[in-house]
């Protein structure tokens, strides 16, 4: 994914038992803009009077038609379901985020293998991310044998 003119790189799945999305993005130049206030749209848009689920780094989870225009999520579903952090380093910039899948509010159906994502310093970069769903499971053979 482009950001700002560099090549970046975005990584992630989702992972249970909890169903957790995780995401990475790296990006191999230390200069970005607007680093105070980097904002993660995931998903496609929930409805027309919703808009999008936002996350801005540092501040929490909204929903809203751009970024221009966001309402706090716990407004619409009580749940702030997400956490980002961010760093610069001299050689890069890295953020990981990681979300709730289950909130039980409508922006559950957004999310799913297959993510629109789009990530906002000072312009806005969009992509489509194929995520692996990481989901341990363990099969145990029966001990009972029935005659």
């Amino acid at each position: 994914m482009d950001f700002e003119g560099v090549n970046s790189q975005v990584y992630g799945g989702i992972y249970g038992p909890y169903l957790q999305m995780q995401l990475f993005w790296y990006r191999n130049s230390p200069i970005i803009g607007n680093s105070s206030n980097m904002i993660i749209r995931a998903g496609n848009q929930i409805n027309a009077d919703l808009g999008y689920d936002f996350y801005i780094c540092g501040d929490g989870d909204y929903y809203g038609k751009s970024t221009s225009t966001l309402y706090k999520d716990l407004i619409y579903s009580g749940y702030d379901n997400g956490a980002c952090t961010f760093t610069i380093n001299s050689n890069s910039v890295t953020m990981s985020y990681t979300r709730d899948i289950f909130t039980f509010d409508s922006f559950d159906a957004s999310l799913s293998q297959s993510l629109h994502i789009c990530l906002y310093g000072s312009l806005e970069s969009c992509g489509h991310l194929n995520i692996p769903l990481n989901i341990p499971s363990m099969t145990v053979s029966s001990a009972l044998t029935i005659w």
